[in-house]
């Protein structure tokens, strides 16, 4: 085989290459493109992934990270849109000892008493989480979640899936 004969083979010349580089590329591009809509950034360090898929056929329960919208008086007049993990499902009780939050005798985390900027919080006060209902935390200890909103409706959640 002659120099010039390697050095076309080892650039990947072959008549086909070129085909089968254009056929995967194309079928990345309509994998992302039709995939686009169920595909969630979370903003903020809340949650230690980034980058998550959307399963809204998934059951929201205990352990699984889900995505919502809350109003509350500390983010203003407009929704926000957040992500969080299911740490206490319906039926289980939320106790807070010490400014501590515990599920059923599990520690949670603490709470905090104001914002970074020195707005008031006040902490959710604990209790049974209903039917239908489940409270969720960031992993981030300055994370705004259940323990200060509440537990959340179960129906407004949608189960991600970390990706990044």
């Amino acid at each position: 085989m002659s120099e010039n004969e390697t050095s076309k083979s080892a650039a990947g010349s072959a008549p086909g290459g070129t085909l089968v580089r254009m056929v995967v590329l194309a079928a990345l591009i309509a994998i992302v493109w039709t995939g686009m809509d169920r595909i969630h950034v979370a903003r903020g360090d809340s949650v230690e992934k980034t980058l998550f898929w959307t399963m809204p056929q998934a059951s929201a329960e205990l352990g699984s990270f889900v995505s919502f919208h809350v109003s509350h008086p500390i983010i203003g007049a407009s929704e926000a849109a957040l992500t969080k993990l299911i740490v206490c499902d319906e039926g289980m009780t939320i106790a807070i000892v010490d400014h501590t939050f515990f599920c059923d005798g599990n520690r949670l985390g603490g709470y905090l008493t104001q914002t970074w900027d020195g707005k008031p919080l006040t902490a959710w006060e604990g209790g049974v989480i209903p039917a239908g209902q489940a409270f969720v935390m960031g992993q981030h200890p300055r994370s705004f979640d259940s323990r200060y909103f509440g537990p959340v409706a179960k129906d407004k959640l949608v189960v991600v899936k970390g990706i990044l």
